[in-house]
C-alpha cells in the first residue's frame, strides 16, 4: 500500500512538473521580459491547485520545496519559505498584455532568486 501511494505521488509530481514546464514557454520572453524583476528564466506561473502562495494576515506566504523552486527557476538551489508583507514593492500587477501574450488562467506568477530564500517579485493577476 505504501509503495503504491509513493508511486502515485511521484507520478502526480511528474505530471505537475511537466505541465508547469510546458506552460512556461508561453510566458518566457514575453511579458516577463518587460518587467524589471525577472531575468528571463527565473519566473513561472504558480499552478492553480498548489499551496505555493497563500494569503495570510501579514501578506503573501510563499512556500516551495527545493524541487518546486527549481520549477520556477531552474538554477534554484534551496527551498523558499517567506512572507512578502502587504505594501511591499515585490507584490505587483503584471504589465498590460501585447497581442498574442497571455497570463493563462494563473492567479499568481512568481520570480525567485537561485539562492538566498529570495522572491524577486510576485505578480498577482487581477480579475482571475
Amino acid at each position: 500500500m505504501k509503495k503504491c501511494l509513493t508511486a502515485l505521488v511521484a507520478a502526480f509530481l511528474c505530471v505537475l512538473a511537466l505541465a508547469l514546464l510546458t506552460s512556461r514557454g508561453a510566458y518566457a520572453h514575453s511579458w516577463y521580459s518587460r518587467t524589471n524583476c525577472c531575468n528571463g528564466n527565473d519566473c513561472a506561473p504558480v499552478p492553480l491547485d498548489s499551496a505555493w502562495v497563500t494569503l495570510e494576515e501579514k501578506g503573501y506566504h510563499i512556500q516551495l520545496t527545493k524541487e518546486q523552486a527549481k520549477l520556477v527557476n531552474p538554477d534554484a538551489s534551496e527551498a523558499v519559505n517567506l512572507i512578502i508583507p502587504w505594501g511591499n514593492g515585490r507584490i505587483r500587477v503584471p504589465p498590460p498584455l501585447k497581442p498574442g501574450e497571455t497570463y493563462g488562467a494563473h492567479v499568481y506568477h512568481l520570480c525567485i532568486a537561485p539562492t538566498g530564500n529570495t522572491v524577486y517579485c510576485l505578480f498577482v493577476v487581477p480579475g482571475v
